[in-house]
């Protein structure tokens, strides 16, 4: 049993593809839509891309425990924008510019619109995932994603994680005591692993 189980695990650990992280100075400027976007703290992102004209960070990270999945930035033109921190439902960044300026947040591990601190307007693209905000002069923007439905998800989330490994004891127990037999046994053991490797990859970011 010991066997099988180890060889399971290894099988899904080589459904996890290798990736290598770059680090991004805190400093560093990026500008793509006419403004300034820099982070407040160094950064790691597994790749840089520009998609909807918008400057995206593959697995994005700022120092926390999570992988935050994709995140886009930009700003319009005379407008800085400096990223504060990213956390499972919020995003959190400093604009400083004379009058009105326009930002811009994709996050797409999150599915609906954000509310706002310190925002005149937030209009969001439900297929690009893309918040355009409205804000004037120098301030602190809070971009917050997590609704009801969101907090109570989070509780389960770990009863969520360990269901594959659960469902794979139970069945080699079952499967012990006959009650199944080898092809149902082998049907239950391929859906716990698609099911585990699919978390793992999504926690990666994916």
């Amino acid at each position: 049993m010991r066997r099988q189980l180890l060889t399971l695990i290894a099988l899904t650990a080589l459904l996890v593809a290798p990736t290598y992280a770059f680090t991004i100075d805190g400093p560093t400027n990026f500008q793509q839509g006419g403004g300034i976007v820099r982070f407040g703290t160094d950064v790691t992102s597994y790749q840089y891309s520009i998609v909807n004209n918008i400057m995206q960070f593959n697995h994005y990270n700022d120092g926390d425990a999570l992988q935050h999945g994709v995140l886009g930035f930009d700003a319009g033109t005379g407008v800085n924008m400096t990223v504060l921190n990213v956390a499972e439902y919020t995003v959190r960044y400093n604009v400083s510019c004379a009058g009105v300026g326009i930002t811009y947040v994709m996050y797409n591990a999150q599915n609906h619109a954000p509310t706002g601190t310190n925002t005149d307007n937030i209009a969001y693209d439900a297929a690009t995932k893309i918040a355009t905000v409205t804000t004037t002069g120098n301030v602190v923007v809070t971009l917050n994603y997590g609704g009801l439905s969101d907090t109570a998800s989070q509780g389960l989330e770990p009863f969520i994680a360990l269901f594959p490994i659960v469902v794979m004891a139970l069945a080699f127990e079952i499967r012990k005591a006959e009650i199944i037999d080898n092809k149902m046994f082998i049907y239950v053991i391929v859906i716990a692993v698609v099911a585990l490797a699919i978390l793992l990859l999504r926690n990666a970011g994916f």
